[in-house]
């Protein structure tokens, strides 16, 4: 099949139907969530019954005829080195975790990726 490629932006806890995706593999992946002075962790949560979230900034997975699929998107921002050691970095914490992103998908096929 033809290889599909694209941006979608999602706001932290909202969703998003993508309904050009080309059924067989798809890789997603986070840009663009830094924030200065915080490390950033993101998991990818593949229709929420892996037993455990892949870590990193890309998870790849199959689409079939059919069938939905569903990728919730967690950022986890901490004080980075530099704010850790800044004085009173620990009493006021300038960045906090965000509400978890669901990016959808819809192949031609009727395969869905939510």
């Amino acid at each position: 099949g033809a290889i599909t490629e694209g941006s979608v932006s999602v706001e932290a806890g909202t969703s998003r139907l993508v309904d050009v995706v080309e059924e067989g593999s798809c890789t997603l992946t986070e840009r663009g969530a830094a924030a200065p002075g915080a490390d950033l962790q993101t998991s990818f949560m593949v229709d929420a019954v892996d037993a455990e979230p892949v870590t990193g900034q890309t998870v790849t997975f199959e689409l079939s005829p059919g069938r939905v699929r569903t990728v919730d998107v967690t950022n986890t921002y901490t004080p980075g080195a530099q704010a850790q050691a800044e004085p009173g970095a620990a009493d006021s914490p300038t960045v906090a975790p965000t509400a978890g992103t669901t990016a959808a998908a819809q192949a031609p096929t009727g395969s869905f990726l939510a």
